[in-house]
């Protein structure tokens, strides 16, 4: 059996180890979801300096050179002006973001909105928190799966502010130029953002969580989805869903009903509408605390229906 420090090293070690994306947690916390974009839409594998050398080489720095297949994205190079330039950290996200988009943005697939770990509850300054934890890990397989283009700019929705014209140009041209059309964005319709928009928490609540007043141009819409694992629960692979009505059946696999219950005959003079019974909340209560309310109802409707009642 290996320790941490061993498998790490053998899986380093390996001829197959991808490319990969380098980055330092301690210099580019804040620009995390830059990182993550440009390893998303490199297909490369996110690489922290500070972890690696702290885990296999207990700090001596041997491990700088990196013994993935190739360096695909070296964060330090690419925001070297970023951090040299700006005195202070406000605009350093924006021109991070801003590098990003005019690299990848048309290697991805849509949009998301990750924090990577400001201060969330009512901060002294809204528009300048603090880098107060970790960021989550929670989406990030989600990212990759998708080649989500990953932002987080705490002025992108306030009027005026310069994140918030560029958050503007990063919607506009992936809508036109890459495609992001899942979730209604074609036509200045409704563009799905993944992830949360928890900034600017005022009087109880996040201003900007819902996306809907955010930009002018796009009716943006939240789908809150804080969680782990999405890529896999969210795969077609698990349970083709039902694609169209064709020749007069919905084609699909059997839900839990049976096969029925998939060859049921589609009227075109109906409506049909599907429920999903929750808190109003967000994907990650779906998963968790609410999985035991589905649950139980569930219980309590075979129980009646075992007794007869209709």
């Amino acid at each position: 059996v290996l320790d941490g420090p061993a498998f790490l090293e053998e899986c380093l070690s390996t001829e197959n180890f991808p490319g990969c994306a380098r980055y330092s947690y301690s210099e580019h916390r804040e620009l995390l979801p830059s990182v993550l974009t440009a390893a998303a839409a490199l297909e490369a594998v996110p690489l922290d300096v500070d972890t690696l050398i702290a885990a296999v080489d207990g700090g001596s720095g041997r491990s700088a050179a990196y013994p993935c297949a190739a360096v695909l994205f070296d964060a330090a190079e690419e925001f070297r002006s970023e951090s040299e330039s700006e005195s202070g950290r406000v605009g350093i996200p924006l021109l991070a973001t801003e590098r990003v988009m005019g690299k990848f943005l048309r290697r991805t697939a849509g949009l998301a909105m990750l924090n990577p770990g400001y201060e969330l509850w009512d901060p002294p300054d809204p528009a300048r928190p603090a880098l107060s934890r970790d960021m989550p890990g929670a989406m990030v397989d989600l990212v990759f799966s998708r080649g989500l283009f990953v932002v987080f700019l705490v002025g992108g929705c306030t009027p005026g502010h310069p994140e918030r014209e560029l958050l503007q140009r990063i919607v506009d041209r992936g809508v036109e130029e890459a495609n992001w059309t899942a979730g209604g964005g074609e036509d200045g319709g409704l563009l799905g953002v993944y992830g949360y928009n928890n900034a600017w928490h005022v009087a109880g609540g996040f201003i900007y969580e819902a996306q809907t007043r955010c930009l002018d141009s796009r009716n943006m819409g939240a789908i809150p989805t804080e969680a782990e694992n999405l890529s896999f629960w969210s795969t077609s692979a698990r349970r083709a869903p039902i694609a169209a009505a064709v020749a007069g059946e919905f084609k699909g696999t059997a839900p839990a009903g049976g096969e029925e219950a998939a060859q049921m005959r589609y009227d075109g003079n109906k409506t049909y509408v599907a429920f999903v019974v929750g808190d109003g909340d967000n994907v990650q209560y779906m998963l968790t605390t609410r999985r035991e309310w589905f649950r139980r109802r569930l219980d309590s409707c075979r129980q009646v229906a075992t007794v007869g009642y209709d």
